[in-house]
């Protein structure tokens, strides 16, 4: 070990997840000699506990739900709870051989290549401007710090056991009711995978994906309620042996907080919000220092996969004299529910609502634009299957497109990724009056 106190680097990563990695990749590509330092398995959050596994086990899942919304319903019997427990726990032992899997070929593979990267398994502090292992400081020109998050829970009673998108992937058996403590993007996410195989129940304390007007939440909400999903509008006051008590009573089930984020921090002596959350400037700088970076999570800006791998380029292209800004209104954001919604861009100016039923190929949901000054600065989606409209729409966005230069454009017919198409046109034409095929 004494190799890495003994080597000067000109940059030491502290945490290898999306962000630590792709300051890791750009470093590499950079000749920066650089130690990458984690004590937690490589990947972070997305690969090993967040995004990864749950769209691996929605996707899995989803043949559940199609079967019971198909015309083929009468042919098949309703699975017994023991059977649904036995594909549950059969999805989840997939799902992490999954991750296994993709954890060594786009991460433990990968980090062999990058000929200017060591790497050091250990846990690593922050002090008096310095990274620290062991009381031992590593001697580096340059620091990013990219530590993640862990799940944030409300500071009420907690008695017993309760799951988080941490131990939920440990589970050995299927609980017969699950109550969700939030109302998150990670709340439905969970809410649509449970709801497949056992009762859901969630209970949010004000908004239900408050990322979102109501009119586009509302839709997400009642089309959990025609599947049964139990919403429940109160403030939790105490978890108490497989009960969640609020001042409307008391819910039988085993307990899931999906209740955001908490950064891991504490090993960092830096200046922090109130949260946690470690404070950065514009180009990602930890304030007080010029040499030192925070990116991802830890500084919660928008806890995105895509955005920490993004912070992580943008720092060490700051790192090498550019004086980059992340625009985070450009970072596309989805729930991968059912339905799904998503997001790009700012809510502001012109609205204009497009329903997705009136496509050829009939879809249950919406499509919201967002026009200013003739460009379309803002896209929002809400249905089944439209996941791929949001990457559409953040081109758009990105390429500061008009809708009357978007209404120009020739799109395959039919399709849902016609909507953007036909809300951009319906600035100019009154669509009840137009054939479907007008270009």
């Amino acid at each position: 070990m004494e190799k890495y106190f003994e080597t000067n680097y000109d940059l030491v990563i502290v945490g290898a997840g999306s962000g630590g990695f792709s300051s890791s990749y750009w470093a590499n590509k950079n000749g920066l000699k650089t130690l990458l330092i984690s004590s937690k398995p490589i990947g972070g959050t997305c690969v090993n506990i967040g995004c990864v596994p749950s769209k691996f086990l929605l996707d899995k899942s989803k043949i559940l739900e199609e079967i019971n919304k198909s015309n083929l319903k009468n042919l098949f019997r309703e699975l017994s709870f023991e059977e649904r427990e036995a594909l549950f726990l059969s999805f989840l032992k997939e799902t992490k051989q999954y991750v296994k899997e993709l954890q060594k070929r786009n991460y433990l593979d990968v980090l062999k290549k990058f000929e200017n990267v060591d790497f050091l398994e250990a846990k690593a502090s922050f002090k008096d401007g310095s990274v620290f292992v062991e009381d031992k400081r590593v001697k580096a020109k340059n620091i990013v710090l990219a530590t993640g998050a862990k799940p944030f829970l409300p500071p009420i009673e907690i008695e017993g056991e309760f799951l988080t998108y941490r131990n939920f992937w440990d589970l050995k058996e299927l609980p017969e009711k699950v109550v969700i403590v939030g109302s998150s993007v990670m709340a439905v996410e969970f809410a649509t995978i449970l709801s497949r195989f056992t009762e859901v129940t969630i209970v949010f304390r004000s908004s239900f994906l408050k990322k979102f007007l109501p009119s586009q939440s509302e839709f997400v909400k009642n089309e959990f309620l025609n599947r049964g999903i139990k919403l429940v509008k109160a403030t939790p006051k105490k978890v108490s042996e497989g009960k969640l008590i609020t001042e409307k009573g008391e819910i039988e089930g085993a307990i899931m907080f999906c209740t955001g984020i908490s950064p891991n921090s504490e090993s960092f002596e830096v200046e922090k919000d109130k949260r946690g959350f470690v404070i950065t400037d514009e180009f990602l700088r930890v304030k007080g220092f010029n040499n030192v970076y925070a990116i991802g999570d830890l500084n919660g800006k928008l806890p995105l996969e895509t955005t920490a791998a993004l912070e992580g380029k943008v720092a060490v292209e700051n790192i090498l004299g550019a004086n980059k800004k992340v625009d985070y209104n450009k970072i596309p954001s989805i729930a991968f529910s059912s339905p799904q919604i998503a997001r790009v861009g700012i809510m502001e100016g012109r609205l204009i609502h497009f329903d997705l039923s009136k496509l050829e190929r009939k879809s249950k949901g919406f499509l919201d634009l967002f026009v200013k000054n003739n460009k379309i600065v803002g896209v929002v989606v809400g249905g089944y299957n439209v996941e791929e409209l949001i990457n559409t729409a953040s081109f758009i966005i990105n390429l500061e497109l008009s809708p009357g230069r978007v209404s120009e454009i020739t799109l395959a017919f039919p399709t849902i990724g016609e909507a953007i198409k036909k809300a951009s046109l319906s600035t100019f034409h009154n669509l009840d009056e137009t054939p479907c095929c007008i270009n």
